[in-house]
């Protein structure tokens, strides 16, 4: 039998899965989201840089990790009045695995699993640059609180994941 994944694990990747072979290591590492546009009729050109997000990770030991997200949106964000921009903790929270690697719980800022695209947020995971328009009228993406969660994998059904949170 023969399994193929699509998907390229990263080094924030290998820390929440627990790939990392050390006890403790430091990850670095982000990703960025630039947009570019023509209109034919007005001949006119715009290009903006959405969003950056920098990520710090760092392995504790095998139980325990710390996840931290800062994005920076729309990049102006200063010293212009018409500017939408934000810098915002997207993310800030520790890992702690239990005795079975599939089973965590998380506590500090972190996205609750509502919707298709606020967990999986990045534009990577759906086609096209911008979010879909039900993730951003109708569900806020990306939704983040702080509180505390627990999230698990019922190994016996693949696929089968499951999570409950107070925010």
């Amino acid at each position: 039998m023969l399994n193929a994944h699509a998907q390229i694990l990263t080094n924030e990747d290998s820390l929440s899965s627990g790939l990392l072979a050390r006890d403790k290591a430091t990850i670095i590492s982000g990703y960025g989201e630039a947009q570019y546009s023509y209109d034919v009729q007005r001949r006119n050109s715009e290009a903006t840089l959405k969003r950056v997000v920098l990520f710090v990770g760092h392995k504790f030991n095998n139980k325990i990790s710390l996840f931290t997200e800062l994005e920076v949106e729309d990049a102006l964000v200063v010293g212009n009045e018409e500017s939408n921009g934000e810098i915002a903790m997207e993310q800030a929270f520790l890992k702690f695995n239990l005795k079975n690697p599939a089973n965590y719980i998380v506590a500090g800022l972190f996205i609750p699993r509502l919707g298709f695209i606020n967990e999986n947020h990045l534009p990577s995971t759906f086609n096209g640059v911008d979010r879909p328009f039900v993730e951003q009228f109708v569900i806020p993406s990306t939704w983040r609180e702080i509180g505390v969660g627990y999230f698990g994998t019922i190994q016996k059904i693949p696929g089968l994941n499951y999570s409950i949170a107070l925010t």
